[in-house]
């Protein structure tokens, strides 16, 4: 099995950066093992159970994940426009 540091960067490669605690769990990463990172700076809490690693950029799509995450079953542009390489847009955007 491989360490929780490649699990949490192959999660979060593939999630524009974001993963879920549940998800953490589900690849055997305990509850003590997420704090400590967060407490060393290596995720950061951004909340409902979503977590963020700081070597990737705030943007658009990881906002997107981040809610898509937060809210089980919600479909966000970030899923719905994958393969994209411009976020979609929205009536009344401009």
């Amino acid at each position: 099995m491989p360490n929780a540091n490649v699990i949490i960067a192959e999660l979060a490669r593939a999630q524009h950066g974001v993963l879920h605690r549940r998800q953490l769990h589900a690849a055997g990463i305990t509850d003590k093992q997420i704090r400590r990172r967060v407490d060393q700076g290596e995720l950061i809490h951004l909340g409902h159970g979503v977590f963020a690693v700081p070597s990737v950029r705030p943007d658009q799509w990881r906002q997107y994940k981040a809610a898509e995450l937060a809210v089980p079953g919600a479909r966000s542009p970030a899923s719905t426009a994958a393969g994209t390489s411009t976020p979609p847009r929205f009536a009344g955007s401009g």
